[in-house]
């Protein structure tokens, strides 16, 4: 893993957000727009974790994302 590519940060955040670890998907969706803020899919993906994470109090299922609703 590149530690200083946005791309990576936003892949690995995506993946983890899929896998219901949307804590552990925030924060490298975070690392990538420290990395390059005009990230728009780390944007978009960061977006849809956060509602999620919103309206979801207890932990998110691996069910609750598929693979189209983040961007890679």
């Amino acid at each position: 893993m590149n530690p200083g590519s946005a791309t990576t940060h936003n892949n690995l955040g995506a993946a983890l957000g899929q896998m219901g670890r949307i804590s552990e998907a925030i924060e490298q969706l975070k690392a990538a727009l420290r990395i390059n803020p005009n990230n728009i899919d780390a944007r978009n993906n960061l977006a849809k974790l956060e509602a999620l994470q919103r309206t979801t109090p207890v932990k998110s299922s691996p069910n609750s994302l598929n693979r189209e609703s983040l961007n890679r």
